[in-house]
C-alpha cells in the first residue's frame, strides 16, 4: 500500500515516522534545518481514504511493509529510518523484515521492548471508550502527558481531533500485539541512535540507557527540556542531533 508522504532535500535518504495518533508534519520543524543534509521522507503511516475499507486488523509489520513500498516507489532501496514512538516500532520491523533496506535505525522517544499487561489492558480500554465516546474523550488526556508545552499540547490535541477513528482503534491493538524487538536492535548490522527527552515520563532516560549500553557504538542523544516529542518541543537540538548521527556514521561530500 502505497502511504502520502512529503519529501525534503536531497542527499542520503532519511525516513522519518511519525509516532501515534500524529502525521508526518510531526516532524515540521526539524525537516528544515535537515534539508542539506539528506533526503528527507516523511510519511503518513495512517492510509488515505482510498484504503479505509482496509485498515482495520493490520498489524506493525503492515505499516513497515507500506513503508518499504513506498521508499521503493520513489526510487529508494536502502535508507535511514528514524521513528518516533510507534513510528520507532514500525521502524524495528522494517529491520527485522527488511534488513538488507536498512543504512541506518534510530528510536525518538521511543524502545525496543513489548508491552506489559498492564499496558496491553491500558490500550484495550482505550479501544473501548473510542468505540463508546469517540477519539476525542479517549485521547483527551495524552497531549498533557505527552508534553508540557502548551503550544505542543495545542498540536496534539489538533492531530488526536482529526484522525480516523478506526485507525485509531486499529492501530492501538496494533501496538498492544507487536513482538519485542531487543533481538532486532542487537542483532542489526548498521549504526543505530536513540533521541530522548530529558523529561519524558512514557520511555524514560534509564530505559534510553539500557538500550544504549548493549553495544558501545550506539548513539544516545538527550534532549534537555523536552519530554516525548523532543522534534516539536526542542527541534533545534533534534535535528543538530539526527546531523550529528548522520555525519558521524555516513560522511556527506560538501
Amino acid at each position: 500500500m502505497l502511504l502520502n508522504y512529503s519529501i525534503d532535500g536531497s542527499g542520503i535518504p532519511l525516513v522519518l515516522l511519525h509516532g501515534y495518533p500524529f502525521d508526518h508534519t510531526l516532524w515540521k520543524e526539524v525537516v528544515p534545518l535537515l534539508s542539506k543534509e539528506a533526503a528527507i521522507i516523511a510519511p503518513d503511516l495512517q492510509p488515505d481514504n482510498r484504503y479505509l475499507d482496509s485498515i482495520a486488523g493490520f498489524s506493525i509489520n503492515d505499516l513497515a511493509a507500506n513503508v518499504i513500498e513506498t521508499i521503493s516507489h520513489i526510487g529508494y532501496k536502502r535508507a535511514i529510518y528514524i521513528g518516533h514512538s510507534m513510528g520507532g516500532y514500525v521502524a524495528l520491523e522494517i529491520a527485522r523484515h527488511h534488513p538488507e533496506n536498512v543504512l541506518g535505525l534510530g528510536l525518538a522517544a521511543s524502545h525496543i521492548y513489548g508491552d506489559s499487561e498492564r499496558k496491553k489492558v491500558q490500550r484495550k480500554n482505550t479501544m473501548e471508550i473510542i468505540r463508546e465516546k469517540g477519539v476525542s474523550e479517549a485521547l483527551k488526556s495524552m497531549p498533557a502527558a505527552l508534553t508540557g508545552n502548551a503550544n505542543v499540547q495545542r498540536y496534539c490535541l489538533e492531530k488526536i481531533q482529526s484522525i480516523n477513528t478506526d485507525y485509531a482503534i486499529a492501530a492501538l491493538k496494533a501496538m498492544a500485539d507487536r513482538k519485542p524487538a531487543t533481538d532486532v536492535w542487537l542483532n542489526v548490522d548498521c549504526p543505530r541512535c536513540i533521541i530522548a527527552g530529558g523529561s519524558d515520563q512514557i520511555v524514560s532516560i534509564s530505559l534510553c540507557q539500557k538500550m544504549a549500553s548493549v553495544e558501545k557504538n550506539i548513539h544516545l542523544y538527550v534532549i534537555d527540556s523536552s519530554g516525548h516529542m523532543p522534534m516539536l518541543e526542542n527541534p533545534q537540538m533534534t535535528a543538530s542531533s539526527i546531523n550529528n548521527f548522520l555525519e558521524k556514521n555516513f560522511p556527506i561530500k560538501r
